[in-house]
């Protein structure tokens, strides 16, 4: 990653921090970048360019909240999905996915992502994600990634195909945001 060029107006080395919420538009609907602070901004911006950077990645998206990470990624799926849960999900994830996108038509399940007999048996044609928190949370337990116990109890021998298995995500992971990782199935 190399260093930053200098702001031409201000000669700032380093990215500034944008705090207001609205920009100009030349008219409705017709910003010039950006039209609204929650909808992105110059910091949020470079923020991004650099993550992707550091990453090896093509492009990062920067949330406020990780329930906002986790409805992006989560509305990318469609109904009549499948989203397999640790029995001990953080509650807002769980509530969003009953209360919101389960009315939607998202299926989802628990299992103890522990037990590979547990996740082998949950696992069904419909199911796109293995929604992965190590720790979890509240209870801390551990999926051991690495150990493949994925791959394995979904009939992908060691290693679990496009299963993480490093400490870097691989670049088909469709979202990080720790301690959660989000893998296909």
């Amino acid at each position: 990653m190399r260093a930053r060029t200098p702001s031409r107006v201000y000669g700032a080395v380093n990215v500034p921090i944008h705090q207001n919420a609205t920009y100009l538009q030349e008219e409705v609907g017709k910003p010039k970048v950006w039209d609204y602070a929650r909808g992105g901004n110059p910091t949020r911006a470079a923020f991004e360019a650099a993550l992707a950077a550091l990453e090896g990645g093509e492009r990062c998206f920067a949330f406020a909240s990780g329930m906002a990470a986790e409805t992006t990624l989560l509305l990318t799926l469609r109904p009549g999905d499948h989203v397999l849960l640790a029995d001990d999900v953080y509650g807002g994830t769980y509530r969003l996915l009953s209360k919101v996108l389960g009315p939607w038509g998202l299926a989802f399940d628990t299992c103890d992502l522990t037990d590979p007999t547990s996740v082998r048996d949950a696992v069904r044609a419909e199911t796109r994600f293995v929604w992965v928190e190590t720790p979890s949370n509240p209870t801390l337990k551990i999926v051991d990634i690495a150990a493949g116990v994925l791959g394995r109890a979904c009939g992908r021998g060691e290693g679990g195909g496009r299963q993480h298995v490093s400490r870097r995500p691989p670049r088909n992971v469709r979202s990080r945001s720790a301690p959660t990782w989000s893998c296909t199935a």
